[in-house]
Formats: C-alpha cells, structure tokens, sequence
C-alpha cells in the first residue's frame, strides 16, 4: 500500500498539535499554531488520556480497544473532539484509508480540525487507488470535494480515477474544474492539462471536446495543437465537407494543413464551392511549405483543373467588388465578397459582408462569420471578435474556433 508522502504526514502531525488535550505528561509543541483547549468531562478524561497515551507510545495492541473505551465513555463534544483527534493520529500513523476515512468522518462530525479533513479524505483515496480500489476512492474524493469543491488536487485525481471506472464525461468534468480553479487563482494551466480534456473528451466522442480543443489552442497556440483542434472538429461535427469550408479556411489562415489528405480535402472543397483560385492559392501555399508535392500523382489532375477553371476568376472577382456593392440583396454581394476572401482581398471583402447585412435575405449568421474571418485576417481583431460574437446557430461552434484564434493574434 501507498505510504504517506512525509510532507502530508508532518504537516497534518503540526496541524493536530493546535488541537490539545489538557495533560500533565504532555508539553506543548514549540512551532505549533494557536491552539484549541479542550475541557474533558470528569467521566470520560481517564480513558482519554490513556488512549493519549497509547498513541504516543504508538501502542497498536492496546489502541483499538482503548478507543472504543473512550468513545463510549465520551459526554461532550470537547470528549468527542479530543478523540477524533487521536483517532486521526492513529490513522495516519497507520496510513490505513479506511482508519483515514473513518477518522475524517469522526473529525467533521465534531468540527474538529476542520481544514485537514479534505487532505485527509484525498490521502485516503490515493491509498485505496494505489490499492486498486477505484470505487472507494471515488466516493472518498467525493467526500473531499464536498467539503473542498475547487481543491485543484482532488479534482485532478477524481479526474484520473473516474477514467479508471469508465467514466470520461465526468473525467473530463473534473479536469476542467481543476482548468478554472487554477485559472480563478491566477495561475498557470500545464499544458497536459488540457491535453488530457481534449484527449478523454475526443476519444468518448463528447461534445465537450470542442470546447476543450478550443481552450487548449487558445492557451498553447502550436501549430500541431491547431491542426489536431480543427481535425477534432471536421471529424466530430457530422457535417459534410461543402460545410466546412470556413473549418479548411481557419486550417489555411493558422497555416496547419498537413499532409497530402488535408490539402486534397481542403482544395476539393474550395473548387466544388465555386473557388478555384482559392484551391490554386493553397495548392501552392502547400507545395511551397513542402508538404506536398504539385507533381504527385494525387496533385497532378486536381491542380491542373483548379488552374484551368481559375482562368479569369481573378479578374470576375475585382469586378464583382464593385457591382457587389449597389446588388439589391444579400446574396449577391455576399456571393461577390466570398470570392474576393479566398484571393486575400480581405479589406474588400469585409466591405462588402458588411454592406449585405443591410440587404434583404441577409443570413447574418453566415456573413457575420465571414466578416470576422476577414477582419481577421486582415488584422483588425476587435472588428474580428466583435462580428464573431454576434454568430449563432449552425455556424457558432465554427466562429468560436475562429474566436480563439483571432484571441491569440
């Protein structure tokens, strides 16, 4: 069984010090805290003192029966007290968890050392998880965070236990309690931290893992957290692969596409929404990052019909800037700006997203995402967050993605 780290044990021994039973044998500790007198009743401070005793000697015969003895002999709380707190003693002398556990239930039911009570029940469960004993050690973290909801300790390890029991969602719950607690008090999240949300969350298919996907980008921006991010999404989402261009758009602006099926994938996709100059742009984006090759068998015929239907589209896309703008609906101008956003002509675009969403049959929630995407791409983040605030519906998990990474520019 898991021994006690000896941090735990000196800390709780000094801890147990500021709790005193009046006795003439025994002398104060010299660094203890201030400390709480306890006044025995006449008929149980005999059987206390001679359990007190025995503790100190560390007597494991005489022990059990001394404290059944005195619990039974006990009148006050004060008795009551007294008892829990040489009952705690032994238990950590033992690192027994059930005796922990049992000792911090007696603690609580007195109010006695009151801000131990969580370390103990946590010391518990670790030795019962040591020991295999997933179960116990889940209802003893739960006593722990019942009295300590944001010890980020207790959370981690319910975290890891409630994986040993099969239970992902409320593994992935746990940890990110512990995210919030650590980020409440101003401090550093580990990166593994949210490795391990994104990673139980992915692998139960929970759809808690785009939110932990997008913090974990938000909090360590790395190119490969980023490619796996939007990976998680296409792969989860259930949409089709014309819905994601904004997704293949997010992969080109974070620059995170990554081997011949993302660049495939990506440039089909533009090409079959009506954008071949945009399919060319990131064909050659990726042959020129060397992590594809235009001369591949899988590029050769792909490339050459983007190039083909991209003849001219340049052209039709400038003069589209123009009569976008008098169109007498939204789709039309939005249609005019879509086309201008994959040339990079991200200033012109966003002129023309904005002047649709004056238009009639204006879908705001799509031209507001787009909007965002070229504010920014463009540079202007505070235009960017602000358009990709006002996203909702179908097209609100996408903007979110877009939102953590226009936060970290």
């Amino acid at each position: 069984m898991k021994l006690l780290h000896p941090a735990f044990a000196s800390s709780i021994a000094l801890a147990l010090a500021a709790t005193t039973i009046p006795a003439a044998a025994q002398a104060p500790a010299a660094a203890a805290p201030a400390q709480r007198q306890l006044k025995l009743s006449t008929a149980a401070s005999k059987s206390i003192m001679e359990l007190q005793t025995a503790v100190k000697a560390k007597s494991s015969a005489t022990i059990p029966g001394l404290l059944a003895t005195a619990q039974a002999a006990a009148k006050t709380d004060d008795d009551r007290a007294a008892i829990a707190s040489l009952q705690l003693q032994v238990a950590i002398d033992s690192n027994d968890p059930a005796a922990l556990v049992a000792a911090a239930d007696a603690n609580r039911a007195v109010g006695s050392n009151t801000s131990l009570i969580p370390k103990v029940y946590l010391q518990a469960a670790r030795s019962y998880g040591a020991a295999n004993q997933y179960a116990q050690a889940n209802v003893t973290l739960d006593k722990a965070l019942a009295l300590d909801p944001n010890d980020v300790d207790s959370l981690l390890f319910k975290s890891d236990i409630a994986m040993k029991l099969q239970q992902p969602a409320a593994s992935v719950a746990a940890i990110n309690q512990a995210i919030a607690r650590q980020k409440a008090m101003g401090k550093i999240v580990p990166e593994a931290w949210y490795g391990a949300a994104v990673g139980r969350a992915y692998d139960a298919k929970l759809p808690t893992a785009f939110e932990a996907s997008r913090q974990w980008v938000a909090a360590y921006p790395t190119q490969s957290h980023w490619h796996d991010a939007i990976a998680i999404y296409r792969n989860m989402s259930g949409l089709d692969r014309a819905s994601l261009i904004d997704m293949y758009r997010l992969g080109r602006a974070t620059k995170t596409l990554a081997g011949e099926s993302d660049y495939l994938e990506a440039s089909q996709t533009f090409s079959a929404r009506g954008y071949p100059g945009e399919a060319v742009a990131l064909l050659d984006e990726g042959a020129a990052a060397k992590s594809i090759s235009l001369q591949s068998m899988t590029f050769v015929r792909p490339y050459a019909l983007a190039k083909g239907k991209s003849l001219g589209d340049r052209a039709i896309a400038m003069a589209g800037a123009k009569t976008g703008l008098t169109a007498p609906t939204a789709a039309v101008t939005v249609a005019a700006a879509d086309r201008l956003l994959g040339y990079g002509e991200f200033a012109q675009a966003a002129t023309l997203y904005r002047a649709a969403l004056t238009k009639p049959g204006a879908d705001a929630n799509v031209i507001n995402l787009r909007l965002g995407e070229a504010l920014g791409q463009s540079g202007d983040k505070a235009g960017a967050m602000a358009a990709l605030q006002l996203v909702g519906g179908t097209q609100s998990e996408i903007a979110k993605y877009w939102l953590a990474w226009v936060s970290t520019r």
